[in-house]
């Protein structure tokens, strides 16, 4: 795993050999892809191996399930500027369930196995602390939300989102380089 699209557009830079890598990286999910595409996968119980799967599928899913939050966030946004707060309340629980499960994930497993790694580099930059942070925000706004105000579900879920969104851009400018120093070292 070396820096993949995703990381630099959020202006990390790779060097000579991790773009030899990179092309390496995705020769290999070529394969993967044209391999599952001849398999006609069409159930779980024929779906490859997880021995099978490359090593930084986890960094990927991490960006991707972070970029889904993103998208959620904007959807609901746009229910917060039409005022279509019945709308709100349809997009915003999935979107909560989705947050607090990425969190959990991130806080029980990927960031643990990081810190270890780098000599407590996410503890040291806050990024446990920023999802209890979240947690707080978002709680607020699911009360605001069960009470019905809608000037309250306004201005805490422009809260929360400020919060959200400045707590996964810290994610990614130090995750960025971790992962990449991570999988490299893995021998990804």
């Amino acid at each position: 795993f070396v820096l993949c699209d995703w990381q630099a557009s959020m202006g990390c830079h790779a060097s000579k050999e991790d773009e030899q890598r990179q092309m390496g990286r995705r020769k290999r999910v070529d394969i993967i892809l044209k391999r599952d595409e001849e398999m006609k996968i069409e159930t779980l119980s024929s779906a490859p191996e997880l021995k099978d799967i490359p090593n930084d599928v986890p960094f990927i899913m991490l960006q991707f399930a972070n970029e889904a939050i993103r998208a959620g966030v904007r959807e609901c946004q746009d229910t917060v500027d039409e005022l279509d707060l019945k709308q709100f309340k349809v997009l915003f629980p999935p979107l909560s369930h989705c947050v607090h499960t990425v969190a959990r994930m991130k806080g029980n497993g990927f960031f643990p196995m990081l810190d270890q790694e780098f000599n407590d580099k996410l503890l040291a930059a806050k990024l446990y602390s920023n999802h209890v942070e979240e947690s707080t925000f978002r709680r607020m706004l699911k009360e605001a939300v069960s009470l019905e105000h809608d000037g309250d579900i306004v201005v805490a879920f422009n809260e929360w989102k400020e919060q959200l969104l400045s707590h996964l851009k810290a994610e990614d400018e130090i995750l960025c380089p971790l992962t990449a120093d991570y999988a490299m070292k893995i021998g990804v």
